[in-house]
């Protein structure tokens, strides 16, 4: 990956966190299309790329302040509309949270996101 190409991931990166921040200050969630069009990205809503960037920025908000950012962004349909999709759940676990039941868990994160959006 060239300079160019790390500049615009950042950039990405920035962007995503503010549309998730914005999200969780309105204490309300957002679908996985929604959020690719609110950053402008074209990417598959299910795909790896997209997954990637939110496990980055659920680590990164993880370290600095104890949340899952990526709580708030959610599946539209399915078996698992209202929550993340496995991603969030994998990531979850492999940084050492125990899940029994993921919509209590993912209930408990999307209310710390919520309570850190207030608070910026």
């Amino acid at each position: 990956m060239d300079s160019a190409e790390r500049q615009i991931k950042k950039q990405r990166e920035r962007k995503a966190r503010a549309a998730m921040k914005a999200v969780a200050l309105r204490r309300t969630t957002i679908t996985y299309s929604d959020f690719l069009d609110e950053i402008d990205w074209n990417v598959t809503p299910n795909g790896p790329q997209l997954r990637d960037l939110l496990c980055k920025i659920s680590a990164t908000s993880l370290k600095s302040e104890g949340i899952l950012l990526s709580a708030v962004v959610v599946n539209a349909d399915g078996n698992r509309k209202g929550i993340p999709g496995p991603g969030f759940f994998e990531f979850a676990v492999n940084e050492g949270f125990e899940i029994s039941d993921e919509r209590r868990f993912w209930h408990e994160e999307v209310e710390k996101a919520y309570l850190v959006g207030a608070a910026s």
